[in-house]
C-alpha cells in the first residue's frame, strides 16, 4: 500500500514538474514567435495586385511596397502591354512626413482626391519598437493598444488586424509559411482596398 501511495505521489510530482516545464517552454516559444512576426514588418519588400474601390471608382493594378524602418514607399503602377513601361498611378511616401501623390490618377475619376501632405503623424512606423515591450500583454490578451491604435493577434502571434476602431481596420491573412498573403482595408463594413501579395521578402 505504501509503495503504491509513494508511486502515485512520485507520478503527481513528475506531472506537475513536466507541466510547468511545458508551460514555460510554451511561453518562450510564443515570445520568439511574436518577436519574429513583429520584426517581419520592420523592413520588407512586397509586391502583387491591388484592388481599390472608392465610391464609383474601382480598379486592379500592380503595386510595390518597400519599408525600411521608419521609411515607407508604396507605388501603384499602370503597366502597358505585356507589363512593359509601367507608369506610377499613385505614390504614397512616408519619411519625415506623409505624402500622397494621386496625379497619375487624373482622368480616371472626378471622385479621386488630390495630392496630400501631412507633416506630423501621431506615431512612426517602427512596429517592433512599440510592441515588443508589451510582449506579456500581447501573449495574454492577443492585443495591444498604442495611441488609440489597436493591434490584434492570432494564436500564432501574427498581427491579424490593425485599427483605430471597428469601423476602420486593416485585416491580415497569411500563407502556410507564415508570410502575409492578403491585406484588406475595411471601412464601415465595406472593403476599400485589397492587397494580394505575390512576393514578400524580409529585408
Amino acid at each position: 500500500m505504501k509503495n503504491r501511495v509513494s508511486g502515485i505521489l512520485i507520478l503527481v510530482i513528475l506531472l506537475v514538474l513536466t507541466g510547468c516545464s511545458v508551460f514555460k517552454s510554451g511561453v518562450r516559444s510564443e515570445k520568439k514567435e511574436l518577436e519574429y512576426n513583429l520584426k517581419l514588418w520592420d523592413s520588407f519588400h512586397m509586391d502583387g495586385i491591388v484592388e481599390i474601390t472608392y465610391q464609383a471608382f474601382s480598379f486592379r493594378k500592380n503595386y510595390a511596397i518597400n519599408k525600411d524602418g521608419d521609411k515607407f514607399n508604396l507605388t501603384v503602377f499602370n503597366a502597358g502591354l505585356m507589363g512593359l513601361n509601367p507608369k506610377p498611378l499613385l505614390k504614397v511616401v512616408y519619411e519625415d512626413s506623409l505624402t500622397i501623390d494621386t496625379s497619375g490618377l487624373a482622368g480616371f475619376s472626378d471622385s479621386i482626391p488630390g495630392n496630400m501632405s501631412i507633416d506630423e503623424l501621431p506615431f512612426d512606423l517602427s512596429i517592433s519598437k512599440y510592441l515588443l515591450p508589451m510582449t506579456e500583454e500581447i501573449i495574454l490578451n492577443k492585443k495591444a493598444v498604442i495611441k488609440d491604435l489597436e493591434f490584434a493577434f492570432n494564436e500564432k502571434m501574427q498581427i491579424s488586424s490593425i485599427g483605430f476602431d471597428e469601423k476602420a481596420r486593416l485585416n491580415f491573412e497569411y500563407d502556410l509559411q507564415g508570410l502575409p498573403s492578403t491585406i484588406f482595408a475595411v471601412y464601415n463594413g465595406k472593403k476599400l482596398l485589397t492587397l494580394d501579395i505575390d512576393n514578400f521578402k524580409k529585408q
